[in-house]
């Protein structure tokens, strides 16, 4: 069973923010893994650039963690806006 990273945007229209952490995310982290565990390190690497990237909001540089909440279960990232919608969110799927 092969397994993969997908992003999922919850929005009508992409905010400069969202741009700018899309574009600093490396297009390997969509690549096929052989395993869960492989494509769970994936997750843990999305998650760290999320947390250490600045991007503009409001005309300011600000990290992402200071006006979004972040929230990772087992197998899902999400980013979840200051009226708790869902933004983002970045899913493990096994597909064969």
């Amino acid at each position: 069973m092969k397994y993969r990273i997908i992003r999922i945007i919850k929005l009508t229209y992409l905010p400069i923010w969202l741009i700018h952490l899309l574009y600093a995310l490396d297009p390997s982290v969509y690549d096929e893994c052989d395993t869960f565990e492989a494509c769970l390190d994936k997750l843990y690497l999305i998650e760290k650039i999320i947390n250490h990237t600045t991007v503009l909001f409001n005309r300011t540089m600000k990290p992402i963690n200071k006006f979004k909440k972040i929230v990772r279960t087992r197998d899902c990232l999400s980013v979840i806006g200051p009226s708790n919608q869902v933004n983002v969110i970045f899913k493990i799927e096994h597909y064969d």
